[in-house]
């Protein structure tokens, strides 16, 4: 759950026969649920958390649950892990606060706390509880080849365990958005490098990477490299069970469909023509839908979920996203290290990026 405006789904995950598999939820929605005008209302949901403290402490939820007139989406509660973040700005300076509800820029990323990973380090491991993943303490020694990493991973005997390369929707999982030099908070390791992921491209030259160094982003490379964008190439090897594919189920007549993966509900539609990031948080925040009034804009790691590591142009299912754009979408993620400047997700193949806030005009999809 978020500690901020959250609908609580009206049937629980075990209602639906929900089971873990690795690091996700797997939930059997059986037929599509569609609206009844019954007398069956959702909830709002409790707003939790309070503000942050010190220069960049984040907002706290608001306290209103959010609405829905008949529960036509019932969902899980989502497993993947966010970030500790409480970074914002107002789209060209940071904040030494984040933004409460109903002031401009409310909405980022930093406003809202999901599933936190807690870190547990034990015989060179490091034991995330989010995702029930094992990870190894240490890099790769050395800068590696996609095929040198993954022999590495699979040869490695640390703490007697299996071990593998980890795919790449795991490393985003590894990402705090909100730091920079390392881009992660969870156990700052030694080493900020760009790490291999198990996922190739389409392209089968390629294989995607997830850079943890001066800042997040996932990015194909030549899987031959050792070296991208100036950066070395080196294995984090994980152990657990893989996440599971895809697997997005229509709810409310097909207007939305449903993550069960992550928990997440998404808008099948583009939600806006071309806006700013600031008016894009604002269009999501102010969005009601379906009865809900609890839209948001999502993170950079919530948005890489939608991502089909398999297709291009536009890299997403098109099943349940039918009249995606291979284009940048807008996150709620400002960056870190370029100010100005917030997350994108280019569905032309997948690949994150970042655009200045004021002068960029891209499309966004609301989550809740």
């Amino acid at each position: 759950m978020y500690a901020a405006r959250r609908v609580v789904a009206g049937l629980s995950a075990l209602a639906l026969g929900a089971h873990v598999v690795g690091c996700f939820l797997v939930v059997d929605f059986g037929d599509e649920p569609t609206p009844s005008g019954s007398t069956s209302m959702a909830t709002g949901g409790a707003g939790a958390g309070s503000g942050g403290t010190g220069p960049t402490g984040g907002s706290g939820g608001d306290g209103s649950g959010g609405s829905g007139a008949g529960d036509c989406a019932p969902r899980p509660s989502g497993t993947f892990p966010d970030s500790p973040t409480e970074f914002c700005t107002n789209g060209s300076i940071a904040l030494p606060r984040c933004p409460v509800a109903g002031d401009l820029g409310y909405g980022q990323d930093g406003n809202y706390a999901g599933n936190i990973p807690t870190y547990t380090s034990d015989q060179g491991t490091v034991f995330d509880n989010a995702s029930e993943l094992t990870w190894t303490e240490d890099a790769s020694p050395s800068k590696l080849t996609w095929e040198e990493a993954t022999t590495y991973c699979n040869m490695l005997t640390t703490a007697g365990k299996m071990w593998r390369l980890p795919t790449r929707l795991e490393l985003i999982g590894l990402a705090d958005y909100g730091v920079t030099n390392p881009a992660v908070t969870a156990y700052p390791p030694t080493d900020a490098f760009f790490y291999w992921s198990s996922d190739v491209a389409p392209a089968s030259a390629e294989a995607w990477l997830v850079g943890l160094d001066i800042e997040g982003g996932a990015h194909r490379a030549d899987a031959s490299l050792d070296m991208e964008l100036g950066a070395e190439i080196h294995a984090r090897c994980v152990s657990g069970q893989a996440s599971p594919p895809q697997g997005f189920v229509p709810a409310c007549g097909g207007e939305v469909v449903v993550d069960g993966r992550t928990g997440l509900l998404w808008e099948r539609e583009t939600h806006t023509d071309m806006i700013t990031w600031l008016d894009a948080l604002d269009a999501c925040e102010s969005f009601v839908f379906l009865g809900y009034d609890d839209w948001r804009l999502p993170s950079i790691k919530e948005l890489s979920t939608l991502v089909d590591e398999q297709r291009e142009g536009p890299a997403i299912d098109p099943d349940a996203f039918p009249n995606a754009i291979a284009v940048e979408y807008w996150s709620s993620s400002p960056s870190r290290v370029a100010v100005g400047e917030a997350w994108t997700v280019h569905f032309d193949t997948g690949r994150n990026a970042r655009k200045p806030t004021a002068t960029t005009n891209l499309p966004v999809r609301c989550v809740r």
